[in-house]
């Protein structure tokens, strides 16, 4: 029995040999397999999860593709907010963030990895500057686990080279797998130019008055004047006493001196120029994602739990990778623009079942097609995110990959901020109102009753998220260049990911988006952008981790000793090693005090120091005071008080 189980082994590491190199699937035609050490992972991801410091390391090294791979990881915390909202069903316990990580390559210059590790595993992108991207993916999504564990590798790891859509010829409107066909488009337009005008103008109204006043004159004034009289009777109601006033206040003082030195002062800021360029984001999964992943992960609810956790955390990553590298320049300059996760809602499919008895969802509907999913979606209140998303595991006809509502600099309704309010369409011939968020779009992983793969999904929330910016599908001929750099991100083809223009946007799209982020510079759509809290290259912040920060590019940086976020093509030929926000190699500047106190402040021992005495400096205040208030005379407990808050 022995020798024929030894036998079988033998054989199947043999057939895994010669499947590397084979197709992994429709859409990756070569792979390899790797077999490190899971268990040693394992053991360092405990020590890290167990650390106080949060920068704490785990290195994780294996040789694939012709090269060595030397990950340096740290737990990522700021994909994911600290104060994230979590919805999960009531018998799973709240959700572990502790297994995702990010990192650099060693000796890899300008590399990013992020990621996983789950069982001594990891599973996420390696992105090098040098060698392109790598996408490693646990082995049981591909091959039953006895198989590979007996075959002794735990995951697979294929190049985005050999990453292809093959459905791109056969499916229905756009190619690219979105779900705006003419068709949905005209029903999508008609609804978002829908909007009740009663609320459009309390809306629009309440933009005015939060207006810059420099801004405000460039206006023509009448449009706002007309809305006098749905001002004077809903002033009590909304509780924005005076609206009226004031605008026909700078109707009438619109030419006066004071506005116009405003006028000229005042300098328009960006979208994220004052590092408050962070679009919050709502992650909802449904279902029909949660019935595939828990089949997939051994009907076990923790991992599949995690499992979630980590394909949320990979995507969000991926879009902060594509949209941190872009100048949207318009009228403004907008920097910085991050996503960042503030809720996640995980829905199991227990309601689904035919003998369950509780609250129902609305997604549990096998047959919706993309239009009718979105508008479920959009059906609920987002009023608190930028934007609203559903991940999905469900085959959308013709191909759909996804959708989203369209952004648009003035007139119609949707995209990035948008709120809550009612919309008017024709059904069957009647008028149907009712209110919906369109700040809002979905995502599916299965196409074709094939799962899609990271980089095609990745690539396909960059699209739809391009969509709530602003950006239609490329147009003309000159943002669709086609040829062996391939096409843009808004173009049809641009999910395949194997060309050098797919994972960006077309100066078409940058200039669209652009127009969109001007409007909400200038207040003519809701700003709902935070401030980010985490530390960042490119935000003119000195912080852990960083050696200087002299901005985006060197367009933005006044140092001549430091490396921008972008480093230049000239900089990167002088030094193939230099890396974003560190000093370059011999060079001779004054570094100023400003970066001096904020580089020193932010380091973990400075920082630990002045935790340290600010706590001894209480307690020794705690103790005058209450020996003040036993033994001093009135006055000089008032002055001990004085000491305290000073």
């Amino acid at each position: 029995m022995g020798l024929w189980r030894c036998t079988i082994l033998y054989l199947l590491v043999i057939l895994w040999q010669q499947c590397e190199g084979s197709a992994l699937s429709e859409y990756v035609s070569q792979f390899e397999v790797l077999r490190y050490d899971s268990q040693v992972v394992h053991r360092n991801h405990q020590r890290v999860k167990r650390s106080l410091y949060t920068d704490e390391q785990l290195t994780i090294s294996f040789a694939s593709h012709g090269r060595s791979f030397h990950l340096r990881l740290k737990r990522d915390t700021q994909t994911i907010s600290p104060f994230v909202k979590v919805e999960v069903p009531a018998d799973l316990e709240g959700l572990d963030f502790s297994h995702i990580y990010e990192g650099t390559l060693q000796n890899d210059p300008g590399s990013k990895v992020w990621g996983s590790i789950r069982d001594g595993v990891f599973e996420g992108v390696i992105a090098s500057e040098r060698d392109g991207t790598f996408y490693v993916e646990h082995a049981h999504k591909y091959f039953p686990r006895h198989n590979s564990t007996h075959a002794g590798f735990h995951s697979v790891i294929y190049h985005n080279d050999h990453v292809d859509d093959p459905y791109t010829k056969v499916r229905e409107g756009h190619t690219s797998g979105c779900g705006a066909t003419d068709d949905v488009a005209a029903w999508m337009d008609s609804v978002q130019n829908s909007a009740d005008l009663e609320e459009e103008k309390e809306a629009a109204a309440r933009r005015y008055l939060e207006m810059p006043a420099h801004l405000r004159s460039q206006y023509k004034y009448k449009k706002w004047l007309d809305t006098q009289d749905k001002y004077r009777t809903v002033q009590e109601e909304s509780g924005f006493h005076g609206i009226y006033d004031s605008i026909l206040d700078d109707y009438h003082n619109k030419y006066s001196e004071e506005v116009n030195l405003r006028h000229k002062r005042a300098v328009g800021i960006g979208v994220g120029e004052d590092n408050k360029g962070t679009c919050s984001l709502s992650i909802q999964t449904d279902p029909m994602l949660w019935h595939h992943i828990y089949k997939q992960e051994g009907n076990d609810k923790e991992k599949t739990r995690d499992e979630i956790t980590a394909m949320i955390s990979q995507h969000i990553k991926a879009i902060n990778h594509i949209y941190a590298n872009v100048k949207f320049n318009g009228k403004y300059k907008h920097r910085n623009i991050r996503f960042e996760v503030q809720r996640i809602k995980i829905d199991d499919d227990k309601p689904c079942r035919a003998n369950y008895v509780g609250e129902t969802n609305k997604f549990c509907k096998a047959n919706v097609d993309v239009s009718n999913f979105l508008n479920l979606h959009s059906q609920k209140k987002h009023d608190d995110f930028c934007l609203a998303y559903v991940f999905t595991f469900r085959d959308f006809t013709g191909g759909t990959l996804g959708l989203a509502w369209v952004a648009s600099p003035s007139g119609a309704s949707g995209g990035i901020c948008e709120k809550y309010k009612t919309y008017t369409e024709n059904l069957g011939g009647f008028r149907h109102s009712e209110k919906r968020s369109l700040n809002t779009g979905i995502i599916t992983f299965l196409n074709y009753n094939s799962r899609v793969p990271p980089k095609v999904s990745q690539l396909t929330l960059a699209h739809e998220i391009g969509h709530n910016f602003g950006s239609p599908h490329d147009f003309p001929e000159t943002c669709k260049p086609g040829g062996l750099q391939g096409n843009f991100i808004m173009f049809s083809s641009a999910t395949s990911g194997d060309r050098l223009n797919n994972d960006k946007f077309s100066p078409c799209s940058v200039r669209n988006i652009s127009l969109v982020l001007d409007a909400i510079s200038e207040k003519r759509r809701t700003n709902c952008f935070t401030e980010n809290n985490g530390a960042f290259c490119g935000n003119k912040i000195v912080e852990e981790g960083e050696e200087c920060d002299c901005g985006f590019d060197m367009d933005e940086c006044q140092e001549k000793c430091c490396y921008p976020l972008k480093i230049s093509a000239a900089d990167k030929m002088l030094n193939p090693s230099a890396k974003e926000c560190t000093r370059k190699n011999n060079t001779r500047c004054r570094t100023s005090s400003a970066t001096l106190r904020q580089t020193a402040k932010n380091l973990p021992i400075v920082k630990e120091i002045r935790h340290l005495a600010l706590n001894q400096f209480q307690k020794r205040n705690t103790r005058n005071a209450m020996k003040a208030q036993r033994c001093a005379p009135r006055e000089n407990v008032v002055g001990q008080s004085a000491l305290l808050k000073e």
